[in-house]
């Protein structure tokens, strides 16, 4: 009704328990399976580049960025039905997620979260796709303020620089066949206030590495993922 993205959070919405059973995904469509895999790495990354990162969620969320970046395309390619290799590569992915997200939730995101909010909450972009399509351009734009975390990042990786994490990114996107602009999705330049407007007010960006300083910052990353 709103257009914007609200967040709730409370310990009585977490659950007991979470099961990861690659087994129960083989349905899954590869799109979103796709998409949502390279939500899970784009938090890996964010976290890393957090303002209140930790060695503990450095160390955890690295190794789950390694894991993702080598796992996630090997769990959609194959044999249909799906063999015991692709099954592991699955697995593998899940356990990432589940590695990443209780640092996620410990020390923050950044301006990727904030941006996926706001795409879905405004104009219905899928969660993951819209973290997919602005990755490479948000990681572009915090570079100057956290070069040392990208630069740990990209040798977790097996990379020699933030710029090779974020062609990796970048290529993989291709690999696995999802968007790279927002004209894709049906976006335009004329949505991009009122994205900017909301993304302003998403708790999301405060831990951003970069401070977003007004709606002409989100508004020129915008522009580059157009």
């Amino acid at each position: 009704a709103t257009g914007a993205k609200e967040i709730y959070a409370d310990p009585k919405l977490a659950p007991r328990w979470v099961i990861l059973d690659p087994e129960i995904t083989v349905d899954t469509p590869h799109s979103l399976w796709a998409a949502t895999g390279m939500k899970a790495l784009s938090d890996t990354i964010e976290t890393q580049c957090s303002r209140r990162a930790t060695p503990l969620s450095d160390a955890v969320t690295r190794a789950a960025m390694t894991m993702l970046l080598a796992d996630l395309g090997p769990s959609l390619t194959g044999p249909a039905p799906m063999d015991e290799a692709q099954l592991a590569a699955r697995g593998r992915c899940q356990y990432a997620v589940g590695m990443a997200l209780p640092q996620l939730a410990m020390v923050g995101v950044g301006l990727v979260a904030g941006l996926r909010h706001q795409l879905g909450g405004s104009l219905g972009v899928g969660h993951g796709v819209a973290s997919t399509i602005v990755l490479p351009h948000v990681l572009r734009w915090n570079a100057p303020a956290c070069p040392d975390q990208l630069a740990a990042a990209a040798r977790a990786a097996g990379l020699a620089s933030a710029d090779e994490l974020i062609a990796a990114v970048e290529a993989l996107t291709v690999q696995l066949g999802l968007p790279t602009r927002l004209s894709e999705v049906g976006v335009t330049e004329a949505d991009f206030r009122a994205v900017a407007d909301h993304v302003l007010g998403d708790p999301a960006i405060n831990t951003n590495p970069r401070p977003v300083t007004g709606p002409d910052d989100v508004i020129g990353v915008l522009q580059a993922a157009l």
